[in-house]
């Protein structure tokens, strides 16, 4: 059982049609987030492991320095780990590097009498890394039109053979505000290379598009996100997946998705989530490729902020900065600019990052450096 299943990882698709492709471990989606509703969400992705699986222009949504650390279990001994840190780099981009073992245990070996030889040892190994920008929009950083562009380091082992590959990946994310809600349309491509060279033979690289819908909106003052998305291989027929997370008090998310890829497991996903205050926990459970149920869990961290859910068009950090924002600009029109300061700086001190408060700061300190001369 375990030698099928690991066919069917390392080769994916190549398992009912030979020849076709390898390295379709790496459209494993590895954020439990996505998994659970359908494996889609390359227009929703704003957490680091959704953006580093589905699309890489979601990074650019990322305002504070974040680490994850994900595990997917698969029974008899196979496992998936992964670590990803991601922080913002420039003004309007965010940049983040991952690595991705998946770990197989030895596998009893047969010499052709059948007599038992040599355990087989198998693995593969991804390194990546990602960057994603925002190239124009409106005041709030978290809407206009994003792209981004990753690169990866794929190696597989099997036995003494071993091949490796560099794959491209790139991503468009656009997100409109219409109210309280908030639209997102997201285009990825992803596995883009020369694929891998086993001995004297060559297979094409896993290449896969995806395009895609969010639409996220308050529901008793809480985010209800709904997604779906079409998926189309190099080499097979485009499947479907989509879901809805509804996250309760900021603190507790369930979702639901289903998803037509009978290659990583069809049917229906289950998922939940958990903030608390500094750290998320999510789980996901479903089923892979008839083999069974499998598990995912990932535990997040970000570094400055609460990991806890925020609505769609504005952050409770934000809210809390733009306050001390208009607070500043009244002062200002009333010619107090030392008090207009100190409030640009409590807006920076709960939203560091706001263009807003930092641009309106240098203004009030030209102006007073003026009046003082």
């Amino acid at each position: 059982m375990r030698a099928l299943l690991l066919t069917v990882l390392l080769a994916g698709p190549a398992a009912a049609a030979p020849g076709h492709t390898s390295m379709d471990f790496t459209h494993i989606v590895l954020s439990p987030r996505a998994a659970s509703m359908g494996d889609a969400g390359v227009a929703l992705g704003d957490d680091l492991l959704s953006a580093l699986d589905l699309n890489p222009a979601s990074l650019a949504l990322l305002r504070y320095p974040e680490a994850a650390f994900a595990y997917n279990r698969w029974f008899d001994g196979i496992q998936m780990h992964h670590a990803a840190y991601g922080r913002p780099f420039g003004k309007w981009g965010a940049a983040a590097l991952s690595g991705t073992w998946l770990i197989i245990d030895p596998i009893p070996g047969y010499d052709n009498s059948g007599a038992p030889a040599d355990n087989v040892h198998a693995g593969d190994v991804r390194l990546q890394g990602a960057y994603g920008v925002r190239l124009f929009g409106p005041e709030d950083v978290r809407f206009g039109l994003f792209t981004g562009v990753g690169a990866q380091y794929v190696r597989e082992s099997l036995g003494p053979v071993t091949a490796s590959s560099q794959l491209m990946e790139a991503g468009f994310l656009e997100r409109l505000a219409f109210g309280e809600s908030a639209l997102g349309i997201g285009l990825s491509f992803q596995g883009i290379g020369k694929g891998l060279r086993f001995d004297q033979e060559r297979d094409p690289a896993p290449t896969e598009e995806r395009l895609g819908a969010s639409w996220t909106t308050p529901v008793l003052n809480d985010p209800l996100s709904l997604v779906a998305e079409a998926r189309k291989p190099a080499f097979g027929a485009v499947t479907l997946g989509g879901g809805v997370e509804y996250v309760t008090r900021r603190v507790l998310a369930v979702r639901l998705g289903w998803t037509s890829d009978s290659d990583l497991g069809a049917g229906f996903r289950f998922g939940a989530g958990i903030n608390l205050k500094f750290v998320r926990i999510d789980y996901a459970v479903g089923q892979f490729a008839g083999f069974g149920l499998t598990h995912r869990i990932a535990v997040s961290t970000r570094f400055g902020e609460p990991m806890g859910a925020s609505l769609p068009v504005r952050e409770t950090a934000e809210a809390t900065a733009q306050i001390h924002i208009n607070r500043g600009n009244h002062l200002i029109e009333k010619r107090r600019l030392y008090e207009a300061a100190l409030e640009f700086n409590e807006a920076l001190v709960v939203d560091p990052l706001n263009p807003e408060a930092r641009s309106k700061l240098r203004y009030v300190r030209d102006l007073m450096e003026t009046q003082s001369r």
